[in-house]
C-alpha cells in the first residue's frame, strides 16, 4: 500500500512538473527582422500596425483565377517588404518585429517596450 501511494504521489509530482515547464526558442530573423510565426514574444510590446502578404503577383493571379502557392518564408518576406514600404511612406511607425498570424497572410508589426 505504501509503495502504491508513493508511486502515485511521484506520478502526480512529475506530471505537474512537466506542465509547468516553458519552452525557449531562438527567434529566426528574416532580412534582419525577428519573425514570430505561431507564437508571440515573452517581452511586452505595443502593436504598431498590420500588414498583409498581398503583392502584385497575388493580385494578378486573383484576377486571372490562378492560385499562388508560397512557402511560409516567401510569405514572411512579402509581409516584411510591405511593412517596410508602409514604414517609408509614413503609414506605420518604426517596428522591432513582426508576428505572423495562423494562416500566414497577416503580419502584426510590434515595438518592444
Amino acid at each position: 500500500m505504501k509503495k502504491t501511494t508513493f508511486l502515485f504521489v511521484m506520478f502526480l509530482f512529475f506530471s505537474f512538473a512537466t506542465i509547468a515547464q516553458t519552452t525557449k526558442a531562438t527567434v529566426r530573423k528574416i532580412e534582419g527582422i525577428p519573425i514570430f510565426i505561431l507564437n508571440e514574444p515573452d517581452a511586452s510590446y505595443t502593436v504598431i500596425g498590420k500588414v498583409s502578404d498581398q503583392d502584385a503577383v497575388s493580385i494578378m493571379n486573383a484576377v486571372s483565377g490562378t492560385a499562388t502557392i508560397r512557402s511560409i518564408i516567401e510569405q514572411a518576406q512579402i509581409i516584411i517588404r510591405n511593412a517596410q514600404r508602409k514604414q517609408k511612406k509614413g503609414k506605420i511607425d518604426d517596428f522591432d518585429a513582426i508576428i505572423i498570424d495562423d494562416d500566414g497572410h497577416i503580419g502584426t508589426c510590434i515595438k518592444f517596450k
